[in-house]
């Protein structure tokens, strides 16, 4: 009888601890639906993407927010693997992570990822491996941050910065622009009446010629300075880049020590670009300067080439240009590299790295502006310690095979006709008043403007052709011409001016007057504007 209560007894305490073990599983599996619930619950309401992937690399879980972000529904996500919506130039990466995730069991990265409508998403990608008790991995999860807001955010208030930076830069262009070019005008206008008398055989022709073209890079610079600062546009011309970027190599051969390579490999039927071939020249100097200082102490090597590329919609999206085809320059060294902190910063007024009285800031910024007014862009890719590389993308405007007229140098044209020369400057006056003569025109000279104005009430019809000076004092260029049109409107007017924001061609013709010109004119541009407008009548 005992035996048979302790076997009842047993019975009882063995199903009182089955069932409370079966209620504890019971609340236990409850609890973990509920903290499944409550985790998905989080993954689908916050802001952030959720992308899981399998062992082999493909998505086995996504939340709402990512398919928003890129614009695809879940299903098209889902077993597909996250390269196929990245850029080619971004996979490398999450690649390393996939190849090697014991090395890169966390990495953090910004990405340009395609959206399903082919526009593109900034993103900033939080990956992590995910391993089991037994330390065998189980796959991987990424938080997905979208950055684009605040990307445009941050571009909008550079562009701020680097307006305003631009507006204090051509301000003092401006400035410098009107005197130094009142300069130069009398220095290249009195070579080339020296080159002229010297002739080729005297001994010292070789001296003019240097000081004439050491004169005519000042008058280029001054240019390079205006159109920098936007207030002057370069000479556009049909240009074959690969002929200008042997030209730049030559002279860098010369210049560079023996410690720095030279490479080149440019394709010679590339098509050609619609540039300034002076800034593009600058271009291709900077960048190779830029190279020669991250190479200077250890040596290394230049590469430069060329190549016309074909972009498509993708492509060209992620450089801000339209599709079609493009020259591109590359300018690579093995130098020192640029820090990823520093790498938005380059293309800044002002920013150097470089030492003390070493370097401006502003070779970058020049580069960059000459680019886009070409309508180009330029790119940078550099790590510290293995070098950069910079891409330069032109538009081709006549292909391999088509070739634009060529233009024969005419010959210098004079003429016989009576002008009024009217300039503040006596050393512009003089020069001006002998280079016209040996044209063969009549000349009357004066120094302001209202001697010239008397001048001119007193004969009206004895002068085919005034040319006056922008900035004077007393009388400005603009206030002659308009007085000068008043008593006799046929009188072909040219304005010459150092620099000015009130007038450029197309508000002179607005204002009646026939010519404005940049100063300094060499001889050639001095007898094509007066021809062009003598022409007109």
């Amino acid at each position: 009888m005992e035996s048979f209560f302790y076997a009842v007894l047993t019975v009882i305490v063995f199903g009182l601890l089955t069932t409370r073990l079966v209620l504890q599983n019971n609340k236990t599996q409850m609890a973990l639906v509920a903290s499944e619930k409550r985790c998905r619950t989080i993954l689908e309401t916050i802001s952030e993407g959720y992308w899981r992937l399998d062992v082999d690399t493909r998505t086995v879980e996504v939340n709402d927010a990512l398919c928003a972000m890129l614009g695809y529904k879940r299903e098209e996500i889902l077993g597909k693997s996250p390269l196929e919506f990245m850029g080619q130039e971004d996979r490398c990466q999450p690649k390393a992570q996939f190849e090697n995730p014991r090395a890169c069991r966390h990495q953090m990265y910004n990405m340009t990822m395609k959206k399903k409508d082919a526009t593109f998403c900034y993103t900033r990608i939080n990956a992590t491996t995910l391993w089991d008790d037994s330390d065998v991995l189980k796959g991987y999860f990424a938080v997905v941050s979208d950055l684009t807001e605040v990307r445009y955010v941050r571009q909008e208030r550079k562009c701020l910065a680097q307006a305003q930076k631009m507006e204090s830069i051509g301000t003092l262009a401006g400035g410098i622009a009107h005197d130094f070019n009142n300069i130069l005008f009398p220095l290249i206008g009195y070579a080339e009446l020296l080159k002229e008398d010297l002739g080729q055989e005297t001994a010292h022709h070789h001296y003019i010629v240097a000081i004439l073209h050491a004169a005519l890079r000042a008058k280029d610079l001054v240019s390079q300075i205006l159109t920098f600062s936007r207030q002057a546009e370069g000479e556009i011309q049909p240009l074959r880049v690969h002929l200008l970027v042997k030209e730049v190599l030559k002279l860098l051969r010369s210049t560079l020590p023996t410690t720095i390579k030279i490479q080149s490999n440019l394709d010679s039927h590339c098509g050609r670009v619609a540039a300034d071939p002076t800034q593009v020249h600058q271009v291709i100097m900077n960048l190779a300067t830029n190279a020669f200082h991250a190479m200077e102490t250890a040596g290394g090597i230049l590469d430069v080439s060329l190549k016309q590329v074909s972009m498509d919609t993708d492509e060209s999206m992620m450089l801000e240009l339209p599709a079609g085809d493009y020259a591109r320059l590359t300018v690579a060294d093995t130098g020192t590299g640029i820090d990823k902190n520093i790498l938005d910063n380059i293309f800044d007024p002002y920013f150097t790295t470089k030492e003390k009285n070493m370097g401006t800031g502003m070779g970058l910024s020049l580069v960059q502006e000459i680019v886009r007014q070409s309508k180009g862009e330029i790119c940078v890719y550099s790590e510290p310690g293995k070098g950069t590389t910079f891409h330069i993308y032109l538009p081709v405007v006549w292909s391999r095979d088509t070739k634009e007229p060529s233009k024969a140098l005419a010959p210098i044209q004079g003429g016989t006709e009576s002008i009024l020369l009217v300039d503040d400057e006596e050393s512009i006056i003089h020069m001006s008043q002998e280079l016209l003569t040996r044209l063969g025109y009549h000349v009357t000279a004066h120094a302001n403007g209202h001697e010239a104005l008397e001048r001119f009430k007193a004969a009206p019809e004895s002068f085919d052709l005034v040319i006056s000076d922008m900035t004077m004092p007393g009388m400005t260029g603009i206030q002659l011409a308009k007085t000068i049109k008043a008593i006799r409107p046929d009188i072909p007017m040219v304005l010459c001016t150092g620099f000015s924001h009130q007038i450029n061609g197309e508000t002179g013709r607005e204002m009646g007057i026939d010519g404005v010109v940049l100063k300094p004119l060499v001889k050639r541009e001095m007898a094509d504007i007066i021809r062009k407008v003598i022409g007109k009548i």
